[in-house]
Parts: C-alpha cells; sequence; structure tokens
C-alpha cells in the first residue's frame, strides 16, 4: 500500500488530492519525533504503521524522520538486503544511548537486524564513509559522491562491481532521502549534494534490473527528504514545494513503472 506518512504538513492538499491510491496517515500529534523517536513514539509508529501492509511507496516527511526506515524494516521476516541513498551516512553513535534518530538508524538497522545481510550505501562523501565505525563492516557496502561523479560514464559498470558479493535474489528494501540531489530537483533541510534526478533514477532502473534477472523483489521503497513549512520563509515554502512536489511526483510515477515492468 503506498502512504504518506504526515509529520509536518509540508505536503499540499492538492497532491495528496491528485494521487488518490497515497494513503494519508497523520503522525504529527505523536510527541518525541523530530530527529530522535523516543521509545514511546517507536511503540506507537510501529503500531500505527503496522495496520498497513509493508509493500508499496511510502512518502515519509523530512529527513528528520528517516528513522522510519528502521521501523519499517523491523517488520521483515526474512533475509533481506537494503539500499538507501542519502547525503549522509546515518551512522553516527548517538549521544543518548539506544535511541533512535535521523542520524544513527542505518548504524542501528546493521548492528541489531539479523535479518539484514546487507546495506549499500549510495551517495555521502568518502571523508564521512572513513568515519563509520561499525563491529560488522563486511555487511556493508559503500559508494561515494565522489565515485559516482568520477564514474558517471560508466556508472552501471561500476555499479555492477559494487553489487557483485550481494546476492540479489533476496528481497530488497529501498530508501531515498531526496538530499542526495542537488537544490535544482530538492529542497531539504539539510546539506544536499549534487546528484540529479536523472542519475538517480538510472540508479533505481539498473537495481531494480538486477533484482529481477535475479529472481528477487523489492519489498518497499521510501522517501523522505521534505522541507518543514515550520523551517522556511513563506517565499521558500512555496518554491521548495513546487521543487519537492515536481520531483516526488516524478520519482512516485517512475517507481510505480519499474515496479509493473521487473
Amino acid at each position: 500500500m503506498d502512504l504518506i506518512l504526515n509529520f509536518t504538513h509540508t505536503y499540499s492538499q492538492d497532491w495528496i488530492n491528485a494521487n488518490k491510491e497515497l494513503k494519508l496517515i497523520d503522525c504529527s500529534n505523536i510527541e518525541g519525533t523530530d530527529m530522535y523517536c523516543t521509545a514511546e513514539a517507536e511503540e506507537l509508529l510501529f503500531k500505527k504503521l503496522s495496520q498497513y501492509p509493508l509493500d508499496g511507496i511510502h512518502f515519509i516527511d523530512s529527513g528528520n524522520y528517516h528513522y522510519i526506515t528502521e521501523i519499517f524494516t523491523k517488520r521483515i521476516n526474512e533475509p533481506y538486503n537494503l539500499v538507501f541513498f542519502d547525503n549522509h551516512t546515518d551512522m553516527q553513535t548517538t549521544m543518548i544511548p539506544d535511541i533512535l534518530s535521523c542520524g544513527s538508524w542505518a548504524k542501528q538497522v546493521i548492528e541489531n537486524d539479523s535479518n539484514l545481510q546487507k546495506i549499500i550505501m549510495i551517495g555521502p562523501e568518502e571523508n564521512a564513509i572513513k568515519k563509520i565505525n561499525i563491529p560488522n563492516p563486511d555487511r556493508l557496502v559503500c559508494i561515494s559522491v565522489d565515485e559516482l561523479c568520477a564514474q558517471k560514464e560508466l556508472l552501471q559498470n561500476m555499479l555492477c562491481g559494487k553489487f557483485a558479493d550481494t546476492d540479489m535474489s533476496l528481497p530488497l528494501y529501498v530508501s531515498v532521502d531526496k538530499d542526495i540531489m542537488s537544490r535544482e530537483y530538492a529542497r531539504t533541510n539539510w546539506d544536499q549534494g549534487i546528484i540529479s534526478l536523472e542519475m538517480l533514477k538510472n540508479m533505481l532502473e539498473y537495481i531494480y534490473g538486477v533484482l529481477h534477472a535475479c529472481g528477487g523483489r523489492a519489498i518497499a521503497v521510501d522517501i523522505c527528504g521534505e522541507l518543514p513549512l515550520k523551517e522556511t520563509s513563506v517565499m521558500e515554502a512555496v518554491e521548495a514545494e513546487r521543487i519537492n512536489r515536481r520531483t516526488n511526483q516524478d520519482l512516485y510515477e517512475f517507481l510505480k513503472a519499474l515496479a509493473l515492468t521487473n
């Protein structure tokens, strides 16, 4: 089922109305969710989201709520891989032990989820990747923005090499933070990368193609990277909504078509 998680009212009602297949889930009244997710909030979110099928395309608000990926993947009861696109590693060590956050969720998944086989991380800078400290680095494949730019003309060859040791016959969960893209394609509340929407789509198309060829399936896709209205001026909000709406619609239609053809 395709979902919109509403934490900050950033998605316009016009866009929601234009996409009847998207089910709006109101999360705005749950306390303790912004950037850091308390144990109480995590339990409430897990219960609320568990009412809906896991499969589909899920829009999950701003990058402050990227930890929702961890809550979704907790419901996967079989070996799987995770691909996530992000300008950040999201593998920080939190100051508050064991608390879920937008900056640490990927570290918690790779360290604690026994069903996870590999994370393929795409988009952070090489220097940020070098700072990752996890006890099981064999479960992590990294593709830096530096590599993406250097191998732009040979993108599929580079991806083929990076995915060579990943069992793509396993189910795959995909997560996209739009902050991997430049401001031409997304307006977020975090520092952004330089990837174009077309390059992101090319990578997604390659991944879905390999998955299909290997007999695997995509479990679900989530997309974050909106700009919360409270963090910007009215003029900036109008421009951000226009750009993010265009990219969200493009990605939504593209991913739906990929799911049908692969």
